[in-house]
């Protein structure tokens, strides 16, 4: 029922107050007047004094209807109210203000105002508050449009732009329908940084509800090349009116543009860092785009710093005037291991930017920001989860059972092999009983499993069987037993019991070792340069009785991986820069350096410790530095590094103002003419930038650039700012330090 009300409110009081009121109207109000029944209203639910007020209202003798319209709306028969009294009538929504005004305003002459006074202006005006305002007289079959439903008009709710320079926007807020209490609308910026709302906040009241309140966005600046950002106006309403308290009203979208503008050159690559590929060939993006528009095609060329790793599409990116400012994908893709598999980790690699190619010299050979890649290894190593056997000790001849179990493809079994019952390939997961063990003293049953080409590392249980009986007693122990390094060295300790001689034998043979000779009352003995993955050392021992008692052991040795990386500080550098070379070795006997072109300062042989770095100073052309090395194994590998040696850009662009006007000033070679202002002879003979011709030393930076910039024919070829500094750069580097 609220809504009706502020529905019919809403005409009646709007068009009551501010049309004309005019006509005919006459007499006092009188309870037996006619009620009139073709009117269109139903005064059903109308008071008695509505009643009387609606038969006046239709009643042709007064033309009540004439002032205030067919259904209380107004009209313009009368001429439209004065500024005085609609102002007067603000609050015609009572019938104490209303009777007040129709008592005031009823049809002047030809007709009377005094003839509607008393009943007659009050019962009409309780008519129009009854039927109209409160919408008594329109329900039914009258064809009057449905009541609005309360809402909170905004308008435009999207599309608005502000500018970092002020620039404003504006949008207006309304109300549907008459609220019975005020409706208070709260504007927020969500981003007070892009831009600002005033007011913050709207009051729709009994009076104002209808009329369209502007809001206006104005845009914030700020010193952030940030390109447009989105904001949005939030607004809330609160209200004791039930309806419109469980309104939310409608957001109000916003861009802010950008104001700074990028500086010439600007490349922007985006992410530098963070990017992962993998073995199985999983990809990365990145984007190159210019921060100006060129003056001419931009060319940057694309590599892998580790083509073994990671390789990139495409090979090079081209920007023209008509794309300068569309961002280019640059894909990378991992690289499996070219060889057999390989568990060699996660290794990082870069995408390298070359320097910029083209005509326009604030883009020619700027070197844009390489890309930081990840390559993670797809190559899992397996796992031995278990290698047993029931008994650690047995007796001479007796039997023991071997348990494994692994995720690879297939086991290989090594070390002991008593009676040929442990050798060769075996099942990833299976057991074995071993028979009539009569190797006496430790006999080592090795493990290794295989998974996609990938050995695990070697599982290892060791058995001790009894000597035969009567068979002398012998024991052999190594030290260490197991991952010996590569080239290292064992400590052989030996001892018997009840025996007359020995023999030393082993698999690979070993000279220090094999010998028919050992010492029965034991020893130990060192053996050196042990390079085998698997060494087997026997001793068999002889009795008297011609008895043999036979032990081994098994002593393993880490086999090397020799590897060499060499990586630069600096792939890219300004002819005359320093580099750090950085290389890291693992298991190599030596290593030799070279370059294209040669460098003196590089090549020579160099040391192979895990990890070292050398500076090459003064670098003057782009070159290729390789280190060619051998492995403790004898196995050749080698690495190598690009480092790009670039002119410096500010000495190609002082050359190129130089070589157009400079040279009238200062001369083929820098040294001045008589033609504007000379550069004198000799470093210390510069004028300065006061008075030309008194001496004072120009052969620094800072002072020859001041200069320049003073007394540069600026008639001819203006000359400041960039201009200066890399004209004078090229004249202190060309010719006043030659």
């Amino acid at each position: 029922m609220n809504g009706i009300i502020k529905s019919i409110a809403a005409m009646a009081i709007i068009s009551f107050c501010l049309s004309a009121c005019g006509g005919e109207s006459s007499g006092e109000s009188s309870g037996d007047m006619p009620n009139s029944g073709n009117s269109g209203l139903n005064t059903a639910l109308l008071s008695d004094s509505a009643k009387r007020g609606h038969d006046i209202y239709v009643d042709p003798g007064y033309s009540c209807v004439g002032c205030h319209g067919l259904q209380g709306q107004g009209t313009s028969a009368g001429g439209p109210l004065n500024a005085v009294n609609q102002a007067a009538c603000a609050t015609c929504g009572d019938i104490a203000t209303l009777t007040t005004y129709n008592d005031a305003l009823m049809p002047a002459a030809p007709y009377d105002p005094a003839s509607c006074t008393g009943a007659c202006a009050s019962d009409v005006s309780q008519f129009i508050i009854e039927g109209f305002i409160e919408g008594k007289a329109l329900s039914g079959d009258n064809n009057n449009p449905p009541p609005a439903a309360p809402g909170i008009n905004v308008n435009p709710t999207s599309g608005l732009t502000t500018t970092e320079a002020g620039g404003t926007a504006t949008f207006t807020i309304s109300l549907n329908t008459l609220p019975t209490e005020n409706v208070d609308i709260t504007l927020l910026s969500d981003n007070a940084a892009e831009g600002s709302v005033n007011p913050t906040s709207l009051t729709f009241t009994t009076a104002n509800w209808n009329q369209l309140q502007t809001v206006t966005v104005t845009g914030m600046d700020d010193a952030v090349l940030d390109g447009n950002i989105a904001y949005n106006i939030v607004t809330t309403a609160a209200s004791n009116d039930a309806d419109y308290a469980a309104i939310d009203p409608a957001d109000v979208a916003v861009t802010n543009t950008d104001n700074e503008v990028p500086d010439p050159g600007v490349i922007t690559v985006d992410p530098v860092a963070g990017l992962v590929t993998s073995e199985n060939g999983d990809t990365a993006t990145f984007t190159i785009v210019l921060g100006t528009v060129p003056t001419q095609t931009v060319t940057i060329g694309l590599s892998s710093s580790n083509a073994a790793e990671g390789n990139v599409s495409p090979a090079s990116v081209a920007f023209t005037t008509a794309n300068y400012n569309v961002p280019q994908t640059v894909t990378v893709t991992g690289v499996d291991d070219a060889a057999a598999p390989m568990v060699d980790g996660d290794i990082a690699y870069s995408v390298v930017t070359a320097p910029a190619i083209s005509v326009d010299p604030s883009y020619s050979a700027r070197d844009a920001s390489d890309v930081s890649v990840t390559n993670t290894d797809n190559d899992v190593q397996p796992v031995i989860s278990q290698f047993t056997v029931d008994q650690a000790t047995v007796a001479f001849g007796g039997m023991v059972t071997l348990n494994w179990a692994s995720d690879g493809d297939a086991c290989t079994a090594g070390g002991a092999n008593p009676g040929n019952q442990w050798m060769g390939p075996k099942l990833a997961t299976s057991m074995l009983t071993l028979t009539n063990l009569t190797t006496s003293g430790v006999n080592q049953f090795t493990l290794t499993c295989t998974k996609d080409g990938i050995d695990s590392e070697v599982a290892t249980v060791d058995v001790t069987v009894a000597a035969a009986p009567g068979a002398p007693t012998v024991n052999l122990t190594a030290d260490p037993l197991m991952n010996v390094a590569f080239n290292g060295s064992s400590a052989l300790t030996w001892s018997t019991v009840n025996a007359d001689s020995c023999i030393a034998t082993s698999t690979p043979a070993n000279a220090t070792w094999d010998n028919a000779n050992k010492p029965v009352n034991g020893d130990n003995e060192v053996i050196a340069n042990l390079t085998a993955a698997s060494n087997i050392f026997t001793l068999a021992c002889t009795n008297a009785g011609g008895l043999v008692t036979t032990v081994n052991t098994n002593v393993t040795v880490v086999q090397p991986n020799p590897t060499i990386s060499l990586t630069a500080d600096n792939q890219n550098i300004t002819i005359g820069d320093s580099v750090t070379l950085t290389w890291n070795a693992t298991d190599l006997a030596s290593c030799v350096a070279s370059s294209v072109p040669a460098n003196a300062a590089w090549t020579c042989a160099k040391g192979v410790l895990a990890t070292q770095n050398e500076v090459i100073a003064n670098l003057q052309a782009s070159t290729t530095f390789t280190l060619n090395c051998t492995g403790v194994n004898g196995a050749p590998v080698s690495s190598s590094e690009t480092v790009t040696a670039m002119a410096d850009p500010d000495l190609l662009l002082g050359k190129s103002f130089y070589d157009g006007q400079c040279a009238m000033c200062h001369a083929a070679d820098g040294t001045g003419t008589a033609i504007f202002y000379p550069l004198p002879i000799g470093p210390n003979m510069c004028a300065n930038n006061v008075n030309p011709g008194n001496g004072e030393v120009c052969s620094d930076q800072a002072t020859l650039e001041a200069y320049l910039s003073v007394y540069m024919p600026n008639t001819v070829f203006p000359c400041d700012g960039d201009c200066a500094r890399s004209v004078s750069k090229y004249i202190l580097n060309n010719f006043l330090t030659q």
